[in-house]
């Protein structure tokens, strides 16, 4: 019984995307525990805040088991948001100036997608054609290729935006009848060939990265090619994201 609501509390409050992204903070030159530290609450806190705190139609609709275990379990999880914010303003004492614009750039577009709705067009963000894939691969590509790192690598970044967008993608295929019921406009409810879309970039994708040395890349465009031919559940679309961060680690 404790093993099973353990792995419920894992997967439904999105863990492995939040421990795979605060890993990016230790693969810079200066390693900062805070910064990892931060990076995780910043995570818990944003994939966690709409779930609790907002209606997501499409969530209900998609996800009906993560809703009965967030309902069941909701005063426990909105007070560990509160709690992870809370980590995030003591954590954020380890941050330079320059990380805080970085921090400021990244939380923009996570805000707006957050929003209930936009004041320039009375939608949510994630109602705009590509919107959902841009915002969250940019915030993802800064907190994880920009903030923790000494000095920006356009390429590192690319690679770190292109994970995120294809990592969205793929999900977005299996919330793709939800996502369409309620006006959701991504990638994945716009175009039928979708799969072939997804395969073509992820081969691309591994051997810009092979190219390029970065062989952490590879491993996880490899690992999202096979998910996503199996049609394997989300969370081992999150699993792809700690590969590159694993690969500087062990190098």
């Amino acid at each position: 019984m404790l093993l099973k609501k353990t792995k419920d509390i894992f997967f439904h409050t999105s863990q492995i995307t939040c421990i795979a992204t605060s890993l990016y903070g230790l693969i810079s030159h200066d390693i900062k525990w805070p910064v990892f530290f931060f990076i995780y609450c910043a995570c818990f806190f944003t994939y966690n805040f709409e779930r609790v705190y907002q209606s997501s139609p499409e969530d209900s609709f998609n996800h009906p088991e993560r809703l009965k275990f967030l309902n069941s379990h909701k005063k426990l999880i909105q007070c560990l948001c509160i709690l992870s914010l809370l980590f995030c303003l003591l954590f954020s004492n380890a941050l330079n100036s320059q990380q805080w614009l970085i921090l400021i750039i990244a939380a923009s577009p996570t805000f707006l997608y957050l929003s209930p709705r936009l004041l320039f067009t009375q939608k949510r963000l994630k109602e705009i054609y590509l919107a959902k894939e841009f915002s969250i691969a940019l915030s993802w590509a800064l907190i994880t290729a920009v903030l923790p790192q000494s000095s920006f690598k356009p390429s590192y970044f690319f690679l770190c935006f292109a994970l995120a967008f294809i990592n969205v993608v793929c999900c977005d295929i299996h919330d793709s009848a939800g996502d369409k019921k309620h006006r959701i406009k991504t990638l994945a409810n716009h175009y039928t060939n979708i799969g072939t879309i997804v395969t073509s970039a992820c081969l691309l994708l591994i051997i810009v990265s092979f190219l390029s040395e970065s062989y952490g890349f590879s491993l996880a465009f490899i690992h999202i090619l096979i998910s996503s031919r199996r049609q394997a559940p989300n969370y081992q679309y999150d699993l792809a994201l700690i590969w590159p961060a694993l690969y500087r680690l062990f190098q």
